[in-house]
């Protein structure tokens, strides 16, 4: 199939994107990469009748340090930068684990850190870095600039808080403390296809080697990403071992309803969680030493 006729805007800043989001309303669509947005157009899934493509807007392709501790990352930095990113692999590796996990190469060369956080698709790895590191999205809209925290960000299905007429500009990555490891591990069909299931861990040691914090986040097993706070709280004020991950991976599943479909039934999802837990915690705490 092709897509329903479309009119393209191309901004040049971000206030003229806004202005063009306020303007025709659910009408109009950001294009930010377009390897999740064209595809769903060409399927007839999506028609925006205005395509607002941030393509030229300058200041949103890049990747920078802050002083407040973490990593800005603009939202039409292309994944396959991130994933080639020094800054990023030593500030917050997580996204160095996972971006490679994305489709293929070709995919990542074109799509963009900002449109795979609002497509907000519940299987996809960076939304779940974002909830794992707690993450923040900055936006802006008619009423200005605003901060959204990741446990406000997804709230269902490809559906996120930001608005219609707001437009994503930077995410903030918290960057990595000493003491802190993180792991990151999927499974899918095939090398490429979206998840079935993915997890991300993050866990931080005092110097004896108990962890005095922890965080696990679950993809491909809920409406949007989710953290596992059972397993969480297993996990802290114990040392690394076989018994602590098998239990904490327990724990990850309690609550989970999983979905059937095509891709794998609920009980095989339900496996992959506690597989994957137990490997994500068990690489996390190989870096954190």
């Amino acid at each position: 199939m092709k897509s329903a006729p479309f009119a393209l805007a191309v901004p040049a800043s971000v206030d003229e994107a806004v202005s063009c989001l306020a303007e025709h309303g659910t009408d109009a669509r950001v294009l930010a990469g377009g390897q999740s947005l064209v595809p769903l157009m060409a399927s007839r899934a999506l028609s925006p009748t205005v395509l607002v493509d941030l393509d030229r807007v300058p200041g949103l392709d890049t990747i920078a340090a802050r002083t407040d501790g973490t990593v800005a990352v603009g939202a039409m930095v292309r994944q396959r930068a991130v994933e080639r990113s020094a800054l990023i692999a030593e500030h917050v590796p997580a996204l160095s684990l996972a971006v490679p996990f994305i489709a293929h190469a070709t995919v990542r060369n074109q799509g963009t850190i900002g449109g795979s956080i609002a497509n907000a698709d519940p299987a996809a790895e960076i939304p779940n870095v974002v909830t794992l590191l707690g993450a923040v999205a900055i936006v802006v809209g008619p009423r200005g600039e605003r901060m959204i925290p990741a446990a406000e960000l997804f709230v269902g299905p490809l559906m996120t808080s930001i608005g219609a007429d707001e437009v994503l500009v930077e995410i903030r990555f918290p960057i990595r403390t000493a003491g802190e490891g993180v792991g990151f591990a999927e499974v899918s069909r095939r090398p490429g296809d979206p998840a079935l299931v993915a997890v991300g861990a993050r866990v931080r040691l005092d110097v004896g080697g108990r962890i005095t914090d922890a965080r696990v986040s679950l993809s491909g097993v809920a409406p949007t990403p989710v953290r596992s706070s059972d397993a969480e709280a297993v996990l802290v004020g114990e040392r690394s071992g076989a018994d602590v991950f098998a239990a904490a991976a327990t724990a990850a599943l309690t609550g989970l309803e999983p979905a059937d479909d095509l891709q794998g039934t609920a009980a095989y999802r339900r496996h992959l969680v506690r597989v994957l837990v137990r490997r994500a915690l068990t690489d996390a705490m190989g870096s954190a030493r």
